[in-house]
């Protein structure tokens, strides 16, 4: 008999992570219905939406102080909707705060309940970044975790939790030829995936790419956004004296850095993207004053780039506030693009330590989830 299962995503790159791990089940649970929420390519994947995916998109620990009401409902109608279908399995693919949340609010409205359905979570919190403490807590509302990188499932051993490494979807990817020297310098605007982001960071990166035309007229800026983003991106390069030599694409990264020379992103998975193709870039993310404190406290990394944290390297330079303005992303995007041939160079050769790392089995990513996935049952 076909087995159904609830399944939530929070962001972009929890859609992509989700959308790959439902079609790795449909192998492994042949017929297998999906309900929740996610975005386009989940839904593509088979997913019955409850609702919009961008309702998760909290970022940093102000935000979800603010959202809490709202997400609190939230959670309450996919709990009711969960024990009125009773699927075998509940899946949450990062947002680890809410899914966290949602986790512990889900066993309690359980609790004596002769339904149980088994809990998983991918995307392991990021214990080595903010501390132990989160692995003690995911440890005791989810009965598996699927861990993208191989260092993980150490830090949840001694947890009742199975915690097994997956791999990550990157790793598939491998090193882009270098562009060729003789033609136009090709940067690449990333500014993010959400909403909150774009409006945080293309205005900044839109002022340091101006500053650079103005030195050097042959560079060409490309702003590859998904399609829902681009209304609010145009909106913003309208304001820019920039805004109309910027070629805003719907072109996926992964193409978009075959033919880049340099980047200036927004810290988050797609500078993971951009290190296995082997892209250099400048690295850039706006905290709030809240988010900023809470930081300094608590985050442990030397620098916010998942690459670099993953390697224990420095090969990108990054700016949080308050050296976060145009001046500074100019100056290191110049500095960088003037030594660009050594840059490619060190981008290769991190290219294929990631890849060692990240796939140390040297099998595809589908092969290692479909795997995971069979312990389930």
């Amino acid at each position: 008999m076909p087995v159904s299962a609830f399944i939530l995503a929070g962001e972009a790159s929890g859609d992509r992570l989700a959308a790959q791990l439902m079609a790795a089940a449909s192998d492994v649970f042949p017929g297998i219905s999906w309900f929740g929420i996610g975005g386009a390519k989940m839904q593509k994947a088979g997913l019955a939406s409850l609702g919009d995916m961008d309702s998760l998109s909290i970022i940093g620990f102000g935000e979800a102080l603010a959202s809490f009401t709202t997400l609190s409902r939230l959670a309450d109608r996919l709990i009711a909707e969960i024990i009125a279908r009773q699927p075998e399995y509940v899946f949450t693919v990062d947002s680890k705060g809410f899914s966290l949340r949602f986790a512990k609010r889900l066993r309690k409205a359980l609790a004596g309940n002769r339904y149980q359905p088994k809990l998983i979570h991918m995307v392991a919190p990021t214990v080595w970044a903010w501390g132990a403490w989160r692995a003690k807590k995911f440890g005791q509302y989810f009965d598996h975790i699927f861990c993208l990188f191989p260092f993980e499932p150490a830090y949840f051993s001694a947890l009742p939790v199975k915690a097994v490494f997956v791999g990550h979807p990157d790793s598939d990817g491998q090193c882009r030829p270098f562009p060729d020297k003789g033609g136009e310098m090709h940067i690449l605007l990333l500014p993010g995936s959400r909403a909150g982001e774009i409006a945080r960071h293309l205005p900044v990166m839109l002022e340091a790419a101006s500053r650079l035309i103005q030195k050097n007229s042959a560079i060409k800026f490309s702003l590859p956004l998904l399609p829902h983003l681009h209304s609010q991106a145009t909106e913003i390069l309208k304001k820019s004296e920039t805004g109309q030599t910027i070629d805003l694409t719907a072109l996926p990264a992964s193409q978009a850095f075959k033919e880049a020379h340099f980047m200036i992103a927004c810290s988050g998975t797609v500078t993971l993207e951009a290190a296995i193709a082997g892209v250099p870039g400048v690295v850039i993310y706006h905290l709030s004053l809240a988010n900023r404190i809470f930081a300094k406290y608590f985050y442990k990394p030397a620098t916010p780039v998942l690459p670099d944290i993953i390697l224990d390297s420095h090969f990108y330079p990054f700016l949080l506030p308050p050296h976060l303005d145009a001046e500074n992303i100019t100056a290191l995007t110049e500095q960088a693009i003037g030594d660009i041939e050594h840059r490619n160079k060190q981008g290769k050769k991190m290219s294929e330590q990631l890849i060692s790392v990240l796939s140390p089995d040297g099998k595809k990513y589908a092969e290692r989830l479909k795997t995971a996935l069979q312990t389930l049952s």
